[in-house]
Formats: structure tokens, sequence, C-alpha cells
């Protein structure tokens, strides 16, 4: 098929949202399918070199990059979501000039993977697909207190793009003439059914390369203390000072040792956290901060590991979290929002989001139960090597693939030139 992807921010270097983007097309293309990527000038850098690698593949790429909408350039305080919006508005206008040549059979916008931002594409009157998006998830109130002074702003997002949904115009288009709305979690599929989304298909937004699922790994000895890591940006709402809390609850004879990868521990909320774990033991290997490190470092600390330690507060899924698991670690999640979705009692502990105390102790005793259990530590690691392919990018194209198909059968247009 020819498929007409948007994707705002499109990289082969970069991670986050250009890295998810980026492998949409490159699966796609694997697949047979001739791409068309509309892109912007953030990926200007990067993404030619990486077109010209597929094409040398013999795949059937190339990419139109659209710049800044006139009126963003005119307001450089506007910020980066008002930015992506203005470019979606401008991004129809060059959309229909790529589609007179084109002639899309799919139309699909890969990201960003908001909810809230929004397409306009469904305009081209082609076959619309949106997603997989998230943004339906938000951080409970009650554990406010580790947002500090931002905890204003996560509220006003709660309100206004969770609460408020129906109000905004960006989604009104796509939820009613999208042939389907692909949800990352559970939360964003509830609220596109409520919305009123005529076909809504629960399918993650991440997904991780084959070749970075381990073969098999080995067991650490059980005289050893249990490596557990906490790796991600150090945002308030991917919940540091919660992992804290819950490992300074660990008794002193616990043996256990945690090592944080994205931040250094020099805020003083970490830093008088990171004192009450490293008073209550004697080790001086209890807490590690390895800071902001390149991938590599930080895949080989994920490798050095048993356990990886998720507690985002707001988190669509969490690519960490496929990649721990393709690094075979057990996992200790949050029970909420992605990482319910994805861990399985086969591969980790769910804890319940509660309350700070209640919660931080929930972590303290699946740590714990993990470092005494050292069986159960090393079965839920071979576990995760057995489902980590399930994860894989190549399952995750053929899913989208699957609704191609499907779609392209029907030959039904979905919206209004």
């Amino acid at each position: 098929m020819k498929l007409l992807l948007s994707a705002y921010d499109c990289d082969p270097v970069r991670g986050s949202e250009a890295r998810l983007s980026w492998n949409y097309v490159k699966e796609f293309a694997a697949l047979g399918h001739e791409i068309h990527v509309l892109t912007s000038t953030r990926s200007a850098e990067h993404l030619p070199a990486g077109l010209a690698e597929l094409t040398a593949q013999g795949m059937n790429v190339e990419s139109t990059v659209l710049g800044d909408h006139p009126l963003a350039r005119r307001l450089p305080r506007i910020g980066y979501m008002g930015r992506y919006l203005l470019w979606q508005w401008h991004a129809l206008d060059t959309a229909r000039e790529i589609d007179a040549t084109f002639d899309a059979d799919i139309v699909h916008h890969v990201g960003w993977g908001s909810l809230q931002g929004g397409s306009r594409l469904w305009r081209l009157g082609k076959p619309f697909l949106f997603g997989p998006v998230g943004g339906a998830q938000h951080a409970p109130s009650a554990f406010k207190e580790y947002f500090g002074s931002s905890w204003r702003s996560e509220w006003l997002r709660t309100m206004i793009s969770v609460k408020s949904i129906r109000l905004l115009p960006t989604i009104r288009g796509p939820f009613k003439h999208a042939e389907i709305i692909l949800a990352a979690n559970h939360e964003t599929y509830d609220l596109a059914r409520l919305i009123g989304a005529k076909r809504i298909e629960l399918i993650r937004d991440v997904a991780i390369p084959p070749d970075l699922i381990v073969k098999g790994i080995e067991r650490r000895p059980d005289n050893e203390p249990l490596h557990v890591i906490w790796l991600a940006r150090n945002l308030p709402r991917k919940g540091l000072a919660l992992a804290l809390d819950g490992f300074a609850k660990l008794p002193a004879e616990c043996p256990a040792r945690l090592t944080v990868v994205g931040a250094d521990g020099a805020a003083i909320d970490l830093a008088e956290r990171a004192d009450r774990i490293r008073a209550v033991s004697d080790d001086p290997h209890r807490l590690t901060f390895l800071g902001a490190v390149d991938w590599p470092t930080a895949q080989a600390a994920l490798r050095d590991s048993d356990v990886f330690l998720f507690t985002s507060l707001r988190d669509t899924a969490g690519v960490q979290l496929l990649e721990a698991i393709a690094s075979g670690l057990a996992v200790i999640t949050l029970d909420h929002h992605g990482g319910s979705e994805i861990v399985s009692e086969d591969i980790g502990i769910k804890v319940p989001v509660v309350d700070p105390h209640t919660t931080s102790t929930g972590i303290a005793k699946a740590i714990e139960q993990l470092a005494n259990d050292r069986h159960r530590a090393f079965q839920l690691r071979k576990n995760a090597v057995v489902e980590a392919p399930t994860f894989s990018w190549p399952k995750h194209a053929a899913s989208i693939d699957a609704l191609y198909r499907e779609v392209g059968a029907s030959d039904v247009g979905t919206g209004e030139v």
C-alpha cells in the first residue's frame, strides 16, 4: 500500500517520540509499503541519511519536511505544544499537495502520540488512522507532594486535557472521522470510547528492536545483593522520590542495592532521601547515582541488574520498561497506566497505587521479597526473556499492518475533502 505518515518528529538517532516515529517508518517500509512521511524541521538533521539507508536496502521511502507555521515564528514564547498545534494546522495544505501525486491508500498520524494534539489529515478524504496515542492517564492527586511546585501545572493538565477533553477542538475531527483510533492504554481507550470514536483498538505506543533482546541470563550468586535499577529522566511524574522512599523502608539486613540512572542526586529532596537510605545500611554501594549517561552506559547498567523499578506516576507506557524486559530483568511497577498492562505476574510484581505511605511500603515489600527469594527473582527474569519478543517492533508493526489490510480492503473514505 501507499502510506502517508504524519510524524512531527522523526529521527533515527534521537530517542523518545522521534525514535518511535522513525521505527514506524522503517518497519512499515520493511513490510513492503511505499512510504511518504510528512515531518517537521526537527527531523531535518538525521532523517535524510536514515531514509537513504532504507532506500539502499530496496525500500520505497521519501519525505517532506515542513517548517513552523508563520505565526509560530512571530510568537517565540508559544511553547513546544503551541508550536506543534500550529504545525498541525498548516500541515494539511502540504499533505494535500503530497497526496495530489502520491495518492495514498492510507493516511496515518503516528506522532506525536498525543491524544489532545489531534490531526487535521482526516480532511484528505482517505482512510485515516490516528495513533497509537496516549494522554488520558493522569497522576493521582494523593501523590501531589512528589510534584512540589509543578503540581499546579500537573493539575491544570488533568483538568484541561483529560477532564475537559470534549471541549478541545483538536480532537473532534479525528475522533469523528478516523477509521480507527489506536489507544496506547486502557485509560485512553476508555476516554476515546466516551468521546464517541467509532472504532478503537488497544495497541501500545512503544516496542523494542529485536537486537536488544538478550539471548539468555546468568543467575547472580545468592550471597550477592539484589541489584535494583531505576532509569528515566528526572521528572516529577517519573516518581524517583517515591522509589527512594520505598527503598529507604528496607530493613538494614535486606541484601539489596539501588542504582539510579538519569539523576545525579544533587537536588535537595533527593539528597535528603539518599541520606535516609544510606543511614540504615553500612553497605557503601547501597545507593548509587549515575546521573545522565549515554545509551551504551545505560544499557550496560540495565544488563548488570536483576530488577527494574518502575514508579512513574503518569506514563503512557514507558519505553525503558520494555528495554528492561528485553534485558532480562524482573519488574516492580506501580499498578496503573502502561506498567500495569505490560507487566504480567510472570515477569514482575505490581504495587497498588494508594497513597505515598502505602505505596512506598509496598515497593519496599516487593524488593524485600525478591531479595530474600532469589529463585523467584531469577524465574521472573527468565520469563522476561521469553516474553520480550512479543514486544518487538516487527510484531508491533505487524499488528498495525493487519489493520491497514482490513481498512484498505474496505476502501471506504473517512473524511471530507
